[in-house]
């Protein structure tokens, strides 16, 4: 039984603008500020993957994911998944909310992958902090890093989820609200400013919606 909700234009749009959309502004300020230890250790740390959702394992089996080491086979699936489905035009998104949830999953598998092959680096920078040459340099790898890690806390803080949460938790809760949202359908609405009333029931329709999934997510993780 579908699920009709002109509430997933709201969803779908919130979460990708909180995730993508980056100031230039702002990239070009950083790039200008010296890196600090504080920038490095909330990198976080690379942990060994134990759990996946059925689907994603099935679709990273190949790779072993749950080894030790991860290799450019996940930096590549995962980023083929994430880059296609955040390049999708003609309404991709309002079409399929599911699917993007299911990239910021995978996006979470893609940072894992760049943190992973950037621990020398970080090593590095971590040995060689009180060089003031060294500083100086423009540390492209970790930078990049560092606007990854940005992306994935914006990805995380929509859910309510900060870079505390575990991988594997972000994962789950990605994921469950993508299987949520595969279940619906997507309905227009009309114009939204025309009837703020709307806009309230909506909010509302919202906030059960979400305190729904929460249950479900607690559920699961019990």
């Amino acid at each position: 039984m579908a699920i009709k909700f002109g509430l997933k234009k709201i969803i779908v749009f919130f979460f990708i603008s909180i995730a993508i959309t980056t100031s230039l502004v702002a990239a070009e300020k950083e790039k200008r500020k010296p890196l600090t230890l504080e920038d490095i250790n909330k990198l976080g740390s690379i942990l060994l993957l134990k759990s996946l959702p059925d689907e994603m394992y099935k679709t990273l089996k190949s790779c072993k994911p749950y080894n030790e080491k991860f290799t450019t086979c996940e930096s590549k699936k995962a980023g083929k998944i994430v880059g296609t489905t955040f390049r999708r035009k003609g309404g991709y998104g309002e079409k399929y909310p599911g699917k993007m949830m299911e990239a910021m999953a995978y996006y979470e598998i893609l940072y894992l992958t760049s943190l992973y092959k950037n621990k020398k680096a970080i090593k590095k920078f971590r040995e060689k902090y009180n060089d003031e040459k060294y500083l100086k340099k423009r540390h492209k790898s970790l930078r990049a890093l560092i606007k990854m890690n940005d992306g994935r806390e914006k990805m995380r803080s929509a859910l309510g989820m900060t870079l505390e949460t575990s991988t594997e938790d972000a994962i789950k809760r990605f994921w469950t609200l993508a299987e949520f949202l595969n279940l619906g359908t997507a309905k227009k609405i009309g114009k939204l400013d025309k009837d703020m009333n709307e806009r309230k029931k909506l909010l509302q329709r919202y906030k059960v919606t979400l305190s729904k999934l929460n249950e479900k997510i607690e559920e699961k993780s019990n």
